[in-house]
């Protein structure tokens, strides 16, 4: 085997190996955190949508009259009961946030952060 062949059967094999990875990735995430944050507000709705998996997703928005309403991944059982009670008394809450560098599809479908605590 010459050095072309050879140099050829490298650049396929690591050409398969990043494509596995970025498949990997994309289903499981890369979680480094990216950021970290504190968003107050009320709860409007939580849900678990998925075809596979089962992703936890609650709506905050800042003040009861705003149009906006944020999205926001969670991932913790815990608590996304807690955030289940909280969208039924309607009550002020401070939720805790973190952004992954990807969240990947498995964990979460789209949103840009995850709740990990309630304050």
């Amino acid at each position: 085997m010459d050095f072309v062949e050879k140099l050829t059967i490298a650049v396929i094999a690591l050409l398969g190996v990043g494509l596995l990875g970025s498949i990997v990735i994309g289903f499981t995430g890369l979680h480094y955190e990216t950021s970290r944050g504190e968003h107050t507000g009320y709860i409007t709705a939580v849900e678990k949508t998925g075809v596979f998996f089962k992703t936890g997703r609650a709506y905050l928005k800042t003040d009861t009259q705003s149009s906006q309403e944020d999205a926001y991944c969670v991932v913790d059982e815990k608590v996304y009961q807690q955030l289940q009670e909280l969208s039924v008394n309607r009550k002020n809450v401070s939720v805790k946030y973190f952004s992954w560098l990807s969240l990947g599809v498995k964990n979460c479908e789209g949103e840009d952060a995850v709740i990990y605590e309630v304050i």
